[in-house]
């Protein structure tokens, strides 16, 4: 989200002015910075995968932009609870924040200190 609001032209930046939108899901999922595991169907090593998820919610609602046919989920540096695990995270909004995201000063939203997120390692 830091590119795309910096000054002068970047790939969402137009869309980040003027179209945005918002990304339901049950979950987001990254790739452990350096934690692996060996394939079971190829042998190699791959990293291990976690998902995170809002506590009590059943909806994590991410910040989105879109343009010619296109759309992207908006990332930041990720908050305590992703990045010893990965080293950008999605700008996860609670719900009270999707009017700011769509129509508001949106810009204090790149800040996800305090959305607190649970984890678990997926098995595979």
């Amino acid at each position: 989200m830091e590119t795309a609001l910096a000054p002068g032209p970047s790939m969402w930046g137009d869309s980040i002015r003027r179209r945005r939108c918002i990304v339901p899901s049950f979950g987001f999922y990254e790739p452990h910075i350096k934690d692996t595991h060996l394939s079971p169907k190829t042998g190699n090593p791959v990293k291990d995968q976690y998902c995170f998820r809002l506590p009590g919610s059943d909806i994590v609602w991410m910040a989105g932009v879109f343009g010619d046919g296109y759309f992207s989920i908006m990332t930041t540096v990720p908050n305590k609870w992703v990045k010893d695990i990965h080293p950008r995270m999605p700008v996860v909004l609670r719900s009270d924040e999707i009017g700011i995201w769509l129509y508001g000063e949106y810009a204090a939203l790149a800040d996800r200190k305090q959305i607190q997120l649970e984890s678990y390692k997926v098995a595979l």
